[in-house]
């Protein structure tokens, strides 16, 4: 991509207005329109398909701390951004179209944060031109993905472009418009200290110039809440990022995004600050400046991107960065038995080598949740909620397996159970009225994280109405794959996917939801039809099990996740559960069936097949006849 367009993506913007403005005769009406609709053609530069591309891709810089502390980034370029969305705010207005009222020439201030000259030449009552010229966007906090692996975070970096020009002074890589207002104000008012603008922070650094009195508080808290949003703290930091147009619809909470957008750099936005009109101030000043400080922290710690083009979904989420495809369907089989043996292999270490658990704990982290039907009455397909008990009280074994999942997936979390944290901290978010937030829980994670839940450390304790309260989200999260929001007033619980793995000493109420139970076994082979595969197996590199857990993903979950089963095995099957039934019709239940089909349907793509086979079907049935033995024999 050329590189001017990276560094002012916005003169793009600005001629193609400017072309429109003057083809079309100043209708202001009919300019909105078409800046909603392509940007005043602006759009076919600045697409989608453009600035995904790869060659786009590896020109357009990340958005880090690191990077903006360095100056290697600079108000108004093109960044790249990868975040979980973690609330959205109320739309906000801006002047999709304006008149200037020095020049009296149109101009847009679509992908811009604020223009101090708009703001200080409008009257106190805007005209009806100015209220046409309004439009939409809608503000978005995200925060770094949680959970994400480092190998990820690094294979996601290098995969952006080298940039090291001079480091920018904290003038120089300041708003212009936000400095000439300055400048303005220190002629104007001489006692003022228009040195001022040199004590600014750059971007990504703590703001330590003094605010009025009256901010204070306000200040520290939006500087608090957000440091405690930035939950992996390795040097990618929240950022509010704003939506235009089309792209504000479907956007989730939760949801993981990537974003191509201009960085936007103004200090003068956060309460308190030079730029705070009059009226800004007074409503500041009331019960509202601590929600109005909450919204608007200072872009040193909370940067704003205007997003031009973003991208979601299963194939973001679930992939990683591209490696060389196998030759040929033979080779590539071949090397997926490989792997998968690896994998099996680093799992079953990892628990002490229980090969049985190892390849229940495989088909966990693979599996995915979706919804069948509709509305209240819509059920999760696909989940499978796994419970490794009789682990030994304040095992190792649950970090050790946490570490494997680390190092294979590009994001998990680590979840250990406490008396004392359970009580004091909320796992799931809760909506704070005073500031018009959503805090953050431990469980807001982006669909597509595996949990694993460490109980074995969890003593003997009296819990208070907080702690009962994140045991039942817990308990939910495993049971319905539905994620608790406090909204105080009402609840409300989301559909997720993030597959729980639970190990414990003992049976609890999280456990007895969960819909695989295996008592862990040191040591234990796995059943022979299974064993028959595993052998001597190659080394392995990381990234080759890396690609087998995406490739894999993306089968169970992805665009092409289709899974046929033919119609005598259906039979087969039929037969199979009805038989069960009639043994055991106290363990055996319709859920049951749910349970096989979802383990065959894991087991089948693990192998790199799209459809049951009977060495599949009879692999899980032996599986299932290993479990519920090792679960009668440690009772």
């Amino acid at each position: 991509m050329d590189a001017k367009i990276v560094d002012s993506p916005l003169v793009v913007v600005d001629e193609h207005f400017v072309a429109s403005a003057k083809a079309k005769g100043g209708d202001v009406a009919v300019l909105k329109q078409e800046g909603a609709q392509d940007s005043w053609g602006a759009a076919k530069i600045l697409s989608e398909e453009t600035l995904f591309s790869k060659q786009a891709l590896e020109s357009i810089p990340w958005l880090t701390r690191d990077g903006l502390r360095a100056g290697t980034l600079h108000h108004g370029m093109l960044v790249r951004y990868r975040a979980m969305v973690q609330d959205t705010f109320d739309p906000e207005y801006y002047d999709c179209v304006v008149r200037d009222g020095d020049s009296g020439s149109l101009k847009t201030l679509k992908y811009r944060e604020f223009d101090h000259d708009v703001a200080s030449n409008r009257a106190a009552a805007p005209s009806a031109q100015d209220i046409a010229g309004l439009s939409e966007r809608l503000p978005l906090y995200c925060v770094p993905v949680p959970g994400e692996s480092a190998w990820a975070r690094e294979a996601r970096l290098a995969a952006g472009p080298a940039r090291s020009p001079p480091k920018a002074s904290n003038a120089d890589s300041m708003h212009p418009a936000a400095r000439a207002h300055r400048k303005r104000v220190a002629l104007q008012d001489p006692a003022r200290d228009d040195t001022a603008v040199e004590k600014r922070p750059l971007l990504g650094e703590p703001e330590t110039s003094p605010q009025p009195a009256s901010s204070t508080a306000a200040a520290a808290s939006a500087h608090k809440l957000a440091l405690e949003l930035d939950v992996n703290n390795v040097g990618d930091m929240p950022c509010i990022v704003k939506m235009y147009d089309a792209a504000m619809e479907g956007i989730k909470v939760s949801q993981m995004i990537e974003v191509v957008g201009v960085l936007a750099q103004c200090p003068d936005s956060s309460i308190g600050s030079d730029a705070e009109s009059d009226e800004t101030a007074a409503v500041a000043d009331d019960f509202m400046r601590l929600e109005i400080a909450a919204r608007r922290p200072p872009s040193s710690l909370v940067p704003r991107i205007h997003c031009i083009a973003h991208r979601s979904g299963p194939t973001l989420s679930l992939s990683i960065d591209a490696s060389p495809k196998a030759s040929s369907s033979e080779s590539t089989t071949a090397e997926t038995t490989r792997v998968r043996e690896a994998l099996l292999s680093r799992i079953a270490t990892a628990i002490g080598g229980d090969r049985l658990a190892a390849e229940y704990v495989l088909l966990w982290m693979l599996s995915s949740t979706v919804r069948a039907g509709e509305g209240a009455s819509a059920r999760p397909v696909g989940k499978l909620a796994l419970a490794l008990a009789k682990i030994p009280e304040n095992s190792t074994i649950p970090k050790a397996l946490h570490n494997v999942l680390a190092n294979v997936l590009p994001r998990s979390h680590y979840l250990e159970l406490a008396v004392a944290d359970l009580s004091s901290k909320s796992l799931f978010p809760k909506k704070d009225y005073e500031t018009n937030r959503l805090c953050a829980g431990q469980l807001q994670l982006c669909d597509g994280t595996p949990i694993i839940v460490n109980e074995t450390a969890l003593q003997e304790g009296v819990l208070n109405d907080q702690g009962v309260r994140n045991m039942q989200a817990l308990q939910q999260l495993v049971q319905q794959q539905k994620l608790h929001y406090d909204f105080q007033y009402f609840a409300c619980d989301w559909d997720v996917d993030t597959p729980v793995l639970v190990a414990t000493s003992n049976r609890t109420a999280i456990v007895e939801g969960a819909d695989c139970v295996l008592a862990l076994e040191q040591d234990r082979a796995a059943p022979t039809s299974i064993a028959s595969q595993h052998g001597g197996v190659a080394p392995v590199s990381d990234q080759d099990l890396r690609k087998f857990v995406a490739d894999t993903r993306l089968r169970v979950a992805g665009p092409n996740a289709d899974f046929t089963v033919s119609q005598d095995l259906a039979t087969q099957i039929e037969q199979t559960y009805v038989a069960a039934r009639q043994r055991d019709g106290k363990s055996v239940k319709a859920e049951t069936l749910d349970l096989w089909l979802t383990l065959a349907k894991l087991w089948e793509k693990s192998h790199g097949r799209d459809e049951l086979t009977k060495d599949g079907w009879k692999a899980i049935l032996d599986m299932e006849q290993a479990r519920s033995a090792a679960n009668l024999a440690k009772k």
